[in-house]
């Protein structure tokens, strides 16, 4: 993703892809996923600070075909 960053950005910049909010959208939360990503040295912290938002995304996880958001105990 870091190479391509450049191409990102520039896609964002180009006033064609602002007609199209949701392309626009999912640009602007990549371009932030490949910062957040780049600035954290590790993800190991993750699910203590961030509990929800962990928990969710291990139960939402598209690469689980037996993934579900229901909480099973």
């Amino acid at each position: 993703m870091q190479e391509r960053s450049d191409l990102l950005s520039r896609l964002l910049e180009n006033p064609l892809f602002h007609e199209h909010d949701i392309f626009s959208e999912l640009l602007v939360a990549v371009l932030h996923l490949k910062e957040e990503l780049h600035l954290r040295p590790s993800l190991a912290g993750l699910q203590a600070h961030f509990p929800f938002l962990y928990s969710l995304a291990v139960r939402t996880n598209p690469f689980d075909s037996s993934a579900s958001i229901v909480i099973v105990d």
